[in-house]
C-alpha cells in the first residue's frame, strides 16, 4: 500500500490484517498495524519531525506513533531534522533491517541500542549519525552481522 500527502492521516488502517507491505510519504500520522512486515517512510518535506517514532504526550498535541512488533524492514528517508532515533526502536523485536538516508542532523541512535534481531544496518548521506557509527557508537552495533555505512561495507 502506497500512502502520499495526507498530512492528517486519520484513517484507521489497523484492520487490514493481510497488510504486509505500507509506503507512506508526507504523510503526518500513523496508527498501529500488527501485521505490517515492511515499512518505508518517506519525508523529504517534513520538516516538524525531529525523533522517529514519535511518541509525544497526549495533551502536546504530538503526532502518536507506535510501531507494530510484527516489523521486519524499515526504510526512513527525507527527513531534514531528524535528530535522533527514539528508544522505541529497541522493542521492535522482529526488526531485521534498517535502512536510514538523507537524514543530514540524525546523529543520535537510542541509549539501549537497537534491537538484537537487527542483521542489517544501512545508513547512508546522514553524515553526524555515519561519524559517530565508527566512532563511539560502535560498540552499539558491532554485534550486527552485516553494517553498511555510506555504501562502504564496514562489518560483514
Amino acid at each position: 500500500m502506497y500512502i502520499s500527502n495526507c498530512e492528517k492521516l486519520k484513517i484507521d488502517i489497523q484492520n487490514l490484517n493481510s497488510l504486509e507491505e505500507l509506503s507512506i510519504e508526507d504523510c503526518g500520522g500513523l496508527h498501529k498495524l500488527t501485521s505490517l512486515r515492511d515499512l518505508s517512510i518517506l519525508g523529504i518535506d517534513d520538516r516538524d519531525l525531529v525523533s522517529f517514532p514519535t511518541v509525544e504526550k497526549e495533551n502536546k498535541n504530538e503526532m502518536m506513533l507506535q510501531l507494530p512488533k510484527s516489523l521486519v524492514y524499515i526504510h526512513i528517508n527525507g527527513f531534514p531534522n531528524l535528530k535522533k532515533l527514539s528508544n522505541n526502536f529497541q522493542f521492535l523485536t522482529s526488526l531485521e533491517q534498517l535502512d536510514i538516508c538523507d537524514c543530514p542532523k540524525l546523529a543520535s541512535i537510542p541509549e539501549e541500542g537497537l534491537p538484537r534481531s537487527l542483521e542489517r544496518l544501512e545508513i547512508s548521506m546522514c553524515p553526524l549519525l555515519e561519524e559517530r557509527c565508527k566512532g563511539r557508537y560502535w560498540p552499539k552495533i558491532a554485534r550486527i552481522p552485516f553494517v553498511q555505512i555510506d555504501n562502504k561495507l564496514i562489518h560483514k
